[in-house]
């Protein structure tokens, strides 16, 4: 990983990856939930910095609900769709 400014890239499996526009910063003191991570696969209420990798079920995330789930947490939202998704994640 090369760091660059504020942000990093990686080059992971030939694929270029720019983590310093994958963060969602918009909430950063809010109390609403944030799709964070280098590869936008955690849901939080705070910004948190991952490493540059990726795992073919981060692209179930994409398309997934990030919100306060029942026990007052961030969390993505189970639903069918994200369920199978995650069973049988799309190949890279």
């Amino acid at each position: 990983m090369v760091a660059v400014g504020r942000g990093a890239i990686a080059l992971t499996l030939g694929v270029l990856v720019s983590c310093a526009s994958a963060v969602d910063t918009t909430n950063r003191d809010s109390k609403l939930c944030v799709v964070s991570g280098c590869s936008r696969q955690i849901c939080t209420d705070q910004q948190m910095m991952t490493t540059c990798e990726w795992r073919d079920e981060y692209a179930c995330y994409h398309t997934a609900r990030c919100e306060r789930q029942a026990d007052g947490k961030c969390g993505w939202t189970q639903s069918d769709e994200l369920k199978r998704c995650l069973a049988s994640p799309p190949r890279r």
